[in-house]
């Protein structure tokens, strides 16, 4: 059983966000922190005209749309090992029955 802890991450430039996580997803939460920090470094560089708020909203948009193509491809590979699956049972049945 992981330990719960108490992390502080800074997303952008907003006050730091308290969380208890396990142990055990410490690790992913930082890593999510940095990704949203990389991006809002580099989209706050490039649109340097758009409000804070803008930034993070499009940001929300980007990791929300690459969400759902993670969906997508997560289905479309259990698609794929399911056919694998039913390939492999009927060869294996198909071997079963000639012995």
């Amino acid at each position: 059983m992981s330990e719960v802890k108490e992390i502080n991450l800074r997303i952008a430039n907003l006050a730091p966000i308290q969380l208890k996580v396990s142990s055990d997803d410490e690790l992913s939460w930082r890593k999510a922190a940095d990704s949203i920090n990389n991006l809002w470094k580099t989209w706050s560089l490039r649109f340097p005209d758009r409000s804070p708020q803008d930034i993070l909203g499009m940001m929300t948009l980007r990791f929300a749309q690459a969400f759902e193509v993670s969906n997508i491809q997560l289905e479309e590979a259990k698609k794929a090992f399911d056919q694998i699956e039913q390939t492999l049972d009927t060869l294996l049945v198909d071997d079963l029955s000639e012995n």
